[in-house]
């Protein structure tokens, strides 16, 4: 019986250990992050301080941002929702969607979500040896999006929380439908 209450103890005092190891490095704290701001499309969100900034995009539309490893890469951007979707009507957010993936490109998991306060969907896709996970959010008008790319799943799977983050730290300061 004494045994079986170690085991039982250490079992339970490991578990919490691994809760609170979890709970760190997911919620180490993005105080430290820096802001990247874009004056065009009117959004910003929050990306790990060692991270490399790209070039400026002369569309000024937004910014690449590079892993110290340059192993993963994210881009964050504004884009006019210039397509027609059903009706003559502008392009619904699933239309865009569709529209993104066409047919070289291998859908993984597709979920509702939110990006800053507008309905958006978040994807996880294969094109090639490359694996993206995204978020969009489109209106009448414009639309915004958040792509980082991995070259294969188990770094996606370990960038996942920073990825949360950042879709999490964007503001968009301007109306989607114009």
């Amino acid at each position: 019986m004494k045994k079986r209450l170690l085991i039982l103890g250490g079992i339970i005092l490991l578990a919490i250990i691994l809760i609170i190891v979890v709970y760190i490095l997911k919620n180490q704290s993005t105080d430290q992050w820096k802001i990247y701001e874009n004056s065009r499309y009117q959004f910003s969100l929050n990306y790990p301080s060692d991270w490399q900034l790209g070039e400026e995009p002369t569309n000024h539309d937004g910014m690449v941002f590079s892993s110290p490893d340059g192993k993963k890469e994210c881009r964050a951007y504004g884009f006019n929702n210039a397509l027609t979707g059903t009706n003559n009507q502008p392009q619904s957010l699933n239309e865009y969607i569709d529209w993104l993936i066409g047919d070289d490109v291998q859908l993984i998991s597709k979920k509702q979500s939110k990006l800053s306060d507008y309905e958006a969907i978040q994807l996880v896709t294969e094109e090639g040896s490359l694996i993206s996970e995204a978020i969009y959010a489109l209106g009448k008008e414009s639309g915004r999006g958040l792509v980082c790319t991995f070259g294969n799943t188990l770094d996606q799977q370990n960038f996942s929380s920073t990825f949360e983050a950042m879709s999490a730290s964007f503001k968009i300061k301007a109306n989607l439908d114009g």
